[in-house]
Parts: structure tokens; C-alpha cells; sequence
């Protein structure tokens, strides 16, 4: 299978290998993770790791412009924290951190949009308007 991939993403005319096979692998890595972690990644829908993958994806490229560090080491570091702050919320283990509240909340609605159970983590606000 990933033969096939591979061989369609490299296919002429197709300029989306860059950002197909970023999305895909962040989402698997991500998945890698959890799992790594305990948590049980069949009962998060699909969509659902995609959306924080892409979250994280998209602020490690931020930090790694930042800070002039490679992106792909930046994003896998940040995939790696997001494992654990995400296993976290679903464990109910939820701190409140300063530094990374921001973040957390960000992963709270997100798993609040798609319905993934969470232990005792706390209400999503809403956005001001």
C-alpha cells in the first residue's frame, strides 16, 4: 500500500506531495504516539486526529520560522508533546498551565467537536465575539 501512495504522489502533474504526505504522516505519527501513551485511538474518529495533527503540524512550522530550526525536527518534537497533553485530557490528568494553556484548550475543543469522551476535563468556552 504505501508502494501505491508513493508512486501517486510522485506521479507527474501532482504538485500535493508536500502537503499530502506532511498531513499523513503527522496524523499516523501522532496516532504512533497515543497509542504509545495508552490511549485507545479507534474510539477518535478519523477526522478528529487529523484536525489536532494539523493543529500541531501547523504550530511547529510557526516555532520552527521562529526560532530558524528545522521543521520536520520541530514538528516531531511538538507531536510528541501534543501525545502526551492530548493522553492527558482523554485521562483526565488535566493540569493548567500557563505556558501551554493556549494549546490544551485548543485540544479540548477539538475533541469536544467530535464527541471523544474526556475524564473530568474542563468546559470548552466560547470565543468572544
Amino acid at each position: 500500500m504505501i508502494n501505491v501512495l508513493k508512486n501517486l504522489l510522485m506521479a507527474p502533474g501532482i504538485f500535493l506531495d508536500y502537503v499530502v504526505s506532511i498531513r499523513f504522516t503527522s496524523r499516523l505519527e501522532l496516532v504512533r504516539q497515543l497509542r504509545r501513551r495508552g490511549v485507545y485511538t479507534e474510539s477518535i474518529p478519523k477526522p478528529c486526529l487529523q484536525e489536532l495533527a494539523d493543529n500541531v503540524v501547523f504550530t511547529g512550522m510557526q516555532v520552527a520560522e521562529l526560532t530558524r530550526r528545522s521543521w520536520r525536527e520541530t514538528v516531531s518534537d511538538h507531536l510528541k508533546n501534543a501525545s502526551l497533553t492530548i493522553a492527558n485530557i482523554i485521562d483526565g490528568i488535566y493540569k493548567d498551565d500557563p505556558l501551554s494553556r493556549e494549546h490544551t484548550l485548543q485540544f479540548i475543543a477539538i475533541l469536544h467537536k467530535y464527541q471523544v469522551r474526556t475524564k473530568n476535563s474542563p468546559p470548552v468556552a466560547k470565543p468572544l465575539k
